[in-house]
C-alpha cells in the first residue's frame, strides 16, 4: 500500500448497536487531532486519500462503499463494520474534521480499495 494510504493507527470494528448508529457514537469512539496526524479532517497532508473520498461521498451524497470504490475485507463481519461506519457518521460529538479522519482510518483499516460498481 502507498504511504499515503497507510493510517496512521491500527483501528479494530468497535461493537457497536442500534441505539448507537441512531444517535450516534460518543466523542471517546473518535480518534484525536494527535492520532490523526496527517489523516486530520480534509486538510492534512494525506487527506485526500479514497478513504476520505468515501467519508465525504458518504456524507454528502450517501450510498454505498461499493459506489466510492470500496468493499469490506472478507475476514471482518460486514454487518458490524458497517454499523460502525453509520455510528461514527451519525454523531454530532466530534468536530466534522475528527470524524472525517476517524472514519478514514477505519475504513483503511477495515476495507479494500476496488473498483467502483459500474466501472
Amino acid at each position: 500500500m502507498e504511504d499515503n494510504l497507510m493510517p496512521p493507527v491500527k483501528m479494530p470494528v468497535p461493537a457497536f448497536n442500534a441505539a448507537d448508529v441512531a444517535f450516534g457514537a460518543q466523542e471517546r469512539d473518535y480518534l484525536t487531532r494527535e492520532q490523526l496526524g496527517d489523516w486530520y479532517g480534509l486538510y492534512g497532508k494525506n487527506s485526500r486519500t479514497p478513504f476520505h473520498a468515501c467519508v465525504e461521498g458518504l456524507f454528502n451524497r450517501g450510498g454505498k462503499l461499493a459506489d466510492y470504490g470500496l468493499s469490506i475485507k472478507p475476514d471482518l463481519d460486514s454487518k458490524a463494520v458497517m454499523m460502525a461506519v453509520r455510528a461514527l457518521m451519525a454523531s454530532w460529538a466530534p468536530k466534522h474534521e475528527i470524524k472525517v479522519g476517524t472514519v478514514a482510518v477505519a475504513l483503511a483499516n477495515w476495507c479494500d480499495i476496488s473498483k467502483a460498481e459500474g466501472q
